[in-house]
């Protein structure tokens, strides 16, 4: 329901009307658009943005105290926070193919080595990843799931990011078949390492 604070029209206009149009503030005053719904909004491109927003949004706090203090130098917009401007370099970098950074401009690092020995436990609809981290260079870890073939190592296949030294996923499928899996850890700098080769596991 559209909210004013004097007439329909106002500057102070937002939210939805008629159920078909949402007025949405902007620098040039107060706008009409189509209100869109998505026709599917657990697509795999968003479940994979979702979980990257998640991880670098409770990573934030995971930051020292000075690697926090690096990003106030990235900061070019007004208002801009150093968080958000952590969080906006993250999920661009994650829509170019590559790893969020802990520092900036970032530290000189080598990607992380190829994470080991994953295995995967299935309780009905719940299966269990787990793998062992690299011993070095390692900032977090991105899970790539896919029914019915090997996953594309792309944003669109990762299920979820976890913090270096969790090393293990729980996902909750409902969806019963075969699942192939790959795990890939990601530096400090922002680069991902080698992916564990193709493995499955099946939901029944």
């Amino acid at each position: 329901m559209a909210k004013s604070q004097a007439g329909l029209l106002s500057l102070g206009t937002t939210g939805k009307f008629a159920g078909s149009m949402v007025f949405v503030q902007t620098a040039n005053g107060t706008v009409i658009r189509q209100l869109v719904v998505p026709t599917n909004p657990k697509t795999q491109a968003q479940t994979g943005t979702r979980s990257m927003m998640k991880w670098i949004s409770r990573e934030w706090a995971q930051l020292s105290a000075p690697e926090q203090a690096t990003w106030l130098s990235a900061i070019s917009k007004a208002g801009e926070s150093a968080f958000n401007a952590f969080v906006r370099s993250g999920m661009g970098r994650w829509s170019n193919g590559l790893f969020a950074q802990s520092e900036f401009p970032t530290v000189t690092e080598a990607a992380p080595d190829i994470p080991t020995t994953p295995a995967a436990v299935v309780n009905g609809r719940q299966v269990t990843l787990t793998w062992v981290d690299p011993a070095a260079r390692l900032f977090g870890v991105a899970i790539h799931l896919n029914l019915g073939s090997a996953p594309a190592l792309s944003q669109a296949t990762a299920v979820a990011v976890v913090d270096a030294g969790t090393e293990q996923s729980v996902l909750s499928i409902t969806v019963p078949g075969t699942y192939h899996y790959r795990v890939r850890g990601g530096s400090h700098e922002g680069l991902f390492g080698p992916a564990t080769a193709d493995d499955t596991f099946v939901i029944s």
